[in-house]
């Protein structure tokens, strides 16, 4: 027996497929969720903990907190297949704060912000072009 492809299958059959894949990415979307707030929750600890044993850094690491959209952001661009769904915007602030604050590099690093609207730009026109 040979395979079809989705070519030859009859349209009741893609529909269900199509309704399945959408089941299971909001079945995932839901532990995604979930990894999400547990993120908040770790960040916090690290945060406190960090700040308990080198009481210096207490100033400088309230940036950790930038990091959590971020990283919960990867899963939901992965999951919906979308690059728009990644937070870039809050990466460059991110990365900007932390080279700023740890090495004191302010000047030439604020040029990253011009990449936030570049990046807008091609997420918006992409939309245009997604190919299925």
């Amino acid at each position: 027996m040979s395979q079809q492809n989705s070519g030859d299958m009859p349209k009741e059959d893609i529909v269900i497929e199509e309704e399945q894949e959408k089941a299971q990415t909001a079945r995932l979307g839901g532990h995604i969720h979930i990894l999400g707030m547990s993120l908040y929750v770790i960040a916090a600890l690290v945060y406190v903990c960090v700040s308990i044993f080198v009481p210096a850094m207490w100033a400088r690491l309230w940036v950790v907190f930038l990091a959590v959209p971020v990283i919960d952001s990867i899963p939901q661009a992965i999951i919906t297949r979308r690059a728009s769904a990644f937070n870039f915007s809050v990466l460059v602030v991110f990365v900007y704060l932390t080279v700023g604050m740890f090495c004191g590099i302010w000047h030439p690093t604020w040029l990253m912000f011009l990449a936030i609207p570049i990046w807008s730009w091609l997420m918006h026109g992409a939309k245009f072009f997604e190919i299925r």
